[in-house]
């Protein structure tokens, strides 16, 4: 994806995320970026373009402190690379105050 589109900074991550496709449909992933308008993860299975998903993400601050943030979004590609599917997501809804804490988090990485 052309970075020169994106909105808003992406920060570089190395965190577990669950993925929800369905109210039994799990999928654990390896969050590799996140930004306040979506998140780059890694599974070993394919998730269509276009699928509307929820993730569960554990944030992980400087102070030591961890915070879940959940987040429901669109699936925009998933590129198949070596030993894993690489996918974008783009968010459609996170709440008020999980936006908060994202944007903290961020602001925190980048400073």
């Amino acid at each position: 994806m052309n970075d020169d589109k994106r909105k808003c900074p992406r920060i570089k991550i190395e965190l577990m995320a669950q993925i929800i496709l369905g109210k039994e449909d799990f999928i654990y992933s390896k969050a590799n970026n996140i930004s306040e308008t979506g998140l780059s993860f890694s599974t070993h299975e394919t998730i269509k373009p276009n699928t509307i998903m929820e993730v569960m993400v554990t944030l992980s601050f400087k102070n030591n402190k961890h915070k879940t943030i959940n987040c429901e979004g669109i699936v925009k590609y998933c590129n198949e690379e070596e030993h894993a599917f690489n996918s974008g997501m783009k968010f459609t809804y996170i709440s008020d105050a999980h936006k908060k804490i994202l944007k903290t988090f961020i602001n925190e990485a980048i400073s």
